[in-house]
């Protein structure tokens, strides 16, 4: 492989790294049934608009 698709490859383990703890961390408040920092009034707010249509 080229440098490139290492690079790449390497770039793209570093996201996935980084995103591991917030969103295990956002999946247990979710299957917690715990608040969402604020979006849970905003969803609430989505899903009225949404019956009320």
């Amino acid at each position: 492989m080229t440098g490139e698709a290492w690079l790449s490859i390497g770039l793209l383990m570093l996201v996935v790294l980084l995103l591991v703890k917030p969103v295990g961390a956002f999946l247990a408040r979710v299957y917690e049934f715990q608040p969402l920092f604020g979006l849970d009034k905003l969803f609430g707010l989505l899903d009225q608009l949404c019956r009320a249509a």
